[in-house]
């Protein structure tokens, strides 16, 4: 079974199931509420403060989700790098915190931590992996408690009874193991770091890298140590893949295109093995390495560059320069349109000190800069 059929038929059920389970909840907590309502004005009135504070206490939920796993990892000796809810997120950059827009799609945030100074082997991941769940579930308990013991207006009993069902919802498709938005969730984490400990030495090295990008190094300025160069072949192993797509960009990084076209089309010919995120990011790399490499790669860019991609690449390039790359690199080589290419290497480079991630917009801006080099050269 193909792993996004996986993760659909898993969230699917599970979703169903919550749903039906949230639905009597609510119905249990509020029904009693719309006699107080006061009229039809009045239900109105309640219905539309439901649906805000539904959104409201999702955002919070969000917030305090991603805030558990900060508590919790900085507890148990990891370093602060990043804090996200939404689009909106505070690094640290040059020692000081900066706010930076950044997404992921799928994800409705992410906090990210320097590792401890241990050991991969003894590298702690439980309770950064749990903080959230735990965070959620703790914030629907203190809900609950105060929904039986104190008598509110029935405004108040409404958000903290969304509060209460979604702080549930979140430590549900949080904590039970599962594919969640493209990507393995906090449970599934667990589980594989559970069930293999050699998987620690792939996250520690992910999240020195991700440090040291935040920080203005691209791939290439790194300590070799930092990557794993097995060719992976656990295709549908979130961690492990990850690890090898982040050798991959060094090879990218190193101009080194053809090594590179080599690793991403083995990969490739594996492509629906792999979770949904990776998938994309993956296939988007290959098609850059597609579009400037030598040799006719029209069938396999005609296969593969599609409506969906492009608005992929389109959204994300205001968040990730590697997608701004791929848009350059089809503008370029595919269209000929230099003047189109070279206005995305300028905007690029004129914000690339203000990316979340300012080592991979060193990084492509170099690359770009080397395409539209060998591009004139040829001409």
């Amino acid at each position: 079974m193909k792993a996004e059929t996986k993760s659909f038929l898993m969230q699917f059920i599970t979703g169903t199931a919550f749903g039906a389970g949230a639905m009597a909840l609510i119905f249990a907590l509020c029904g009693n509420i719309f006699k107080d309502a006061g009229g039809a004005l009045g239900v109105a009135l309640l219905v539309g403060w439901i649906f805000i504070a539904i959104a409201v206490a999702a955002l919070l939920q969000i917030i305090l989700h991603e805030a558990g796993h900060l508590i919790f990892g900085l507890l148990t000796g990891y370093r602060f790098l990043s804090f996200r809810a939404g689009n909106i997120a505070i690094v640290k950059q040059d020692g000081k915190l900066k706010l930076r827009k950044y997404s992921i799609a799928g994800t409705g945030g992410q906090c990210l931590l320097s590792p401890p100074d241990k050991e991969a082997a003894d590298m702690p991941f439980f309770w950064y992996n749990a903080g959230g769940v735990l965070m959620n579930l703790i914030t629907a308990a203190i809900c609950t408690l105060v929904l039986l013991t104190t008598d509110l207006h029935y405004t108040a009993d409404v958000f903290l009874t969304m509060m209460l069902v979604m702080g549930l919802l979140f430590a549900i498709l949080n904590g039970i193991p599962m594919t969640s938005a493209g990507a393995g969730n906090d449970g599934q984490n667990i589980k594989a770091l559970l069930r293999d400990r050699g998987l620690t030495v792939h996250l520690k090295r992910q999240l020195l890298a991700a440090e040291a990008i935040s920080k203005g190094l691209r791939l290439s300025e790194m300590p070799e140590d930092y990557f794993i160069n097995d060719e992976c072949t656990a295709y549908s192993d979130y961690i492990r893949m990850s690890s090898a797509l982040t050798h991959l960009g060094l090879v990218i990084d190193k101009m080194q295109f053809d090594e590179a076209l080599q690793t991403a089309r083995k990969y490739m010919e594996h492509a629906d093995e792999m979770l949904p995120l990776l998938k994309k990011e993956l296939t988007c790399e290959y098609l850059f390495l597609l579009m400037v490499t030598d040799g006719d790669n029209s069938l396999d860019i005609n296969r593969y560059w599609n409506k969906e991609l492009e608005q992929y690449a389109e959204t994300y390039s205001r968040f990730m320069t590697s997608k701004s790359r791929l848009l350059f690199a089809k503008a370029l080589k595919i269209d000929g349109d230099r003047d189109k290419a070279s206005a995305i290497l300028q905007e690029t480079k004129r914000k690339q000190d203000g990316y979340m991630y300012p080592g991979e917009a060193r990084s492509d801006v170099a690359i770009m800069e080397y395409v539209m080099q060998q591009y004139d050269n040829k001409q």
